[in-house]
């Protein structure tokens, strides 16, 4: 297993654990969520990607802890206000479309490497 995988792997488990989506062979997930009810905010928090309700815990306590406790609180009270939007929301949105000003050479540039491979 390439590091990719591994990540990908990991990160799926960490969709399992909230409730997003399930296992049914292997290999093989399916949606296991009503998107209509989760919001981008509940897929950041649940996949832990925010600081952490304690990020000093490792620390000797400062002065200057809790002013900088006090804006990482405000920062994710900015995050959950921003990422209120539901992921069916979210996914519904259109595709941008092309102006002018880009590159037809755009339309010949690889896949992504998120792309899966033809089989």
């Amino acid at each position: 297993m390439n590091l990719g995988a591994f990540v990908v792997e990991a990160v799926l488990e960490d969709l399992a654990k909230g409730k997003y989506i399930t296992r049914v062979a292997r290999d093989q997930w399916v949606l296991a969520r009503d998107l209509d009810h989760a919001t981008v905010y509940d897929l950041y928090w649940d996949l832990n990607l925010g600081v952490g309700t304690d990020p000093f815990r490792w620390m000797r306590p400062t002065h200057w802890q809790p002013a900088a406790s006090a804006m990482i609180d405000e920062f994710d009270e900015r995050g959950r206000e921003s990422m209120s939007v539901t992921l069916k929301d979210l996914f519904a949105q259109q595709r941008p479309t092309p102006t002018k000003a880009e590159s037809p050479a755009a339309e010949s540039e690889p896949a992504s490497v998120l792309e899966p491979e033809p089989e």
